[in-house]
């Protein structure tokens, strides 16, 4: 029976906590995700199929249909990574490096991208664990790091659920999410 497989490719993004998000800032959204991304890659995670830093950078070399420079200048990028690196790695004192780096990087490379030099970041983490988790700690670390360079790069810890599909988010969860986030984004 291969349902679970099959229910992993038919996700809908409308219905997931950036689209509701989205709609309760009265925001246009656009979307880059898959399941399994990370942030440092494979050797983290070998069986991730997306490192999100590149194919958000392919984003801009025209590797998908938006024209991120002229049409699709972002005012605010979420970045909510983390949960496969914290789920298939010890979190010891070389991996939380390696993702504190990529992380800063990611963070400062869409700075660096969008032609609206405007765009405002929100690190968002923990809808599939909750605060106390290594991953969170390097977020936090991240944020102070900018911070001293001047730059606000605010963490919007998101309420954990793990009641639907192979302990993921359940529609609950995506409301619960979007509504923290679209406060937070707000205050």
């Amino acid at each position: 029976n291969n349902s679970k497989k099959l229910d992993a490719y038919n996700d809908d993004a409308t219905k997931a906590y950036g689209r509701l998000t989205a709609m309760a800032l009265d925001a246009d959204w656009s979307n880059i995700s898959l399941g399994g991304s990370t942030v440092v890659g494979k050797d983290i995670a070998p069986e991730s199929t997306m490192v999100m830093p590149e194919n958000y950078l392919l984003s801009f070399r025209g590797g998908n249909d938006w024209d991120f420079e002229n049409e699709r200048n972002a005012d605010i990028v979420v970045i909510n990574l983390g949960t496969n690196e914290f789920l298939k790695t010890p979190g010891d004192e070389a991996t939380q490096a390696g993702f504190e780096a990529a992380l800063y990087d990611f963070a400062k490379n869409i700075i660096a991208l969008n032609s609206n030099k405007d765009v405002k970041i929100v690190f968002a983490f923990g809808m599939m664990t909750d605060a106390d988790v290594w991953v969170t700690a390097c977020y936090q670390n991240v944020v102070a790091r900018l911070a001293a360079e001047g730059i606000n790069v605010p963490y919007c810890q998101l309420p954990m659920n793990t009641e639907g599909a192979a302990a993921h988010p359940d529609a609950e969860g995506h409301i619960a999410a979007a509504a923290v986030l679209s406060q937070f984004i707000k205050d």
